[in-house]
């Protein structure tokens, strides 16, 4: 059908589980820095 999003199924490896708290310290890292960031932007 179009304009239907496929639904994929898959089981990370070894490898890429031990990459999943990585992945999600980076984005909890970003996550803080732009929240630092909008104060200061709205002071300019």
């Amino acid at each position: 059908m179009p304009g239907k999003i496929a639904h994929v199924e898959y089981e990370l490896t070894e490898g890429g589980r031990k990459l999943v708290s990585l992945i999600n310290a980076l984005g909890d890292w970003y996550e803080e820095l732009q929240n630092q960031r909008e104060p200061a932007q709205a002071a300019i």
